[in-house]
């Protein structure tokens, strides 16, 4: 099958070696990147040079292929997306766009097409989770998902390294932040509702609310859910002081003869500091904890993961457990495992039991290992 992969970054390598890996599939990687395109084609993998930012480049690159795997910057995810659509062929997105991706339902039965959105680890495989134990219990009242990707080595002021562009990782402190109560969808200030998590071999975690659900509030009927960021206590008091001092304005300002805004001049003072250097390693900590009711017994239901920077092959935890998921959906996709047509977020694939256990299986053959726990209550 021909695969292109849509971006070259930390999460589109991992999904390139992933699926070019055994051979099978006839695999492309296009980016605006030579020098992130450089180490894929190193190792064999087929490259090409493109701007991806207009639709009139993302069609003539995915006119050739079988599959598609969108692994974009949120900013051009949403209308790529339609454009891939749009060319009728199946995709696998993995950009985490801001916009309503289940708007392009429509668009894709109407096209025919197969496409997973928001395949990656959160969103990904914690709303798979979440799926899957909704399926599974015979009631679900409640579901809490903490989510994080920090560094091993604790450097103050942040005590922060940022897998991905800083730009991206301030967007999230920047959209209103939703989730459910009894029933009922809230919106709150984004880095409020902080506690304390203790995390296995970690320790003590700071985590805060995101606007980390997405699409579980359209998709499931549980009665309340949350998502929070986990961060080392502290910074998320230090990010709301730059915030609320305007360091992630997005109106330009004049500055004697230059105009700039905040974001702007803040990402790029951070894009250092928040740089993971030769040798730096990191981790990405999850725990989705779902209550309900099997039977008579009532129990909550415990995933942790823990997965640390493959140093051997050079990839960071959160690229690999972002990445994984979103080529194993691809192959699912290749392989006629999954044919429905429309456009899916994760928890749908979630539950199908035989195709989330599939999941899981092929996760931990890539060392992404979710270890499970219950709580009787």
């Amino acid at each position: 099958m021909k695969i292109v992969i849509l971006g070259a970054g930390a999460v589109g390598s991992v999904v390139a070696k992933d699926l070019a890996g055994d051979g099978g599939h006839e695999v492309t990687v296009i980016d605006a990147n030579a020098a992130a395109l450089a180490p894929l084609k190193r190792v064999g993998i087929k490259t090409l040079k493109a701007d991806l930012s207009n639709s009139k480049a993302v069609r003539a690159a995915v006119r050739p292929a079988d599959l598609v795997v969108e692994c974009l910057p949120g900013r051009f995810g949403f209308a790529s997306l339609k454009t891939i659509i749009e060319e009728g062929k199946n995709v696998v997105d993995v950009s985490f766009m801001p916009e309503d991706f289940l708007t392009l339902n429509a668009l894709a039965k109407k096209n025919g097409v197969t496409a997973i959105a928001d395949m990656g680890v959160a969103p990904g495989m914690c709303n798979m989770i979440v799926g899957h134990e909704l399926a599974v219990m015979d009631e679900t009242t409640d579901a809490r998902i903490y989510v994080g990707g920090l560094p091993v080595e604790r450097t103050f002021p942040f005590q922060y390294k940022a897998p991905f562009s800083p730009v991206d990782v301030i967007e999230e402190y920047l959209r209103p932040a939703r989730y459910r109560a009894s029933g009922q969808d809230i919106t709150e200030a984004p880095l409020s509702g902080s506690e304390y998590i203790e995390f296995p071999g970690i320790g003590t975690l700071e985590a805060f609310l995101t606007d980390g659900l997405r699409s579980l509030l359209d998709t499931l009927p549980i009665p309340t859910m949350v998502e929070k960021t986990m961060r080392y206590p502290g910074y998320a008091a230090l990010i709301r002081k730059l915030r609320d001092c305007g360091f992630f304005g997005t109106t330009p300002l004049r500055v004697g003869r230059a105009t700039v805004r905040p974001l702007d001049f803040t990402s790029r003072l951070l894009l250092d500091q928040w740089k993971l250097l030769p040798g730096e390693f990191e981790f990405t900590a999850m725990r989705i904890e779902v209550t309900g009711r099997k039977g008579a017994k009532h129990l909550t239901k415990i995933y942790d993961l823990l997965h640390f920077t493959d140093e051997a092959n050079d990839q960071t935890s959160m690229a690999q457990s972002t990445g994984f998921p979103c080529a194993i959906a691809a192959r699912c996709l290749a392989e006629g495992r999954f044919r429905r047509k429309g456009l899916f977020p994760p928890e749908i694939l979630g539950r199908d039991s035989a195709l989330f256990n599939h999941f899981m299986k092929e996760l931990t053959k890539r060392g992404v290992h979710f270890g499970t726990s219950v709580k009787a209550l």
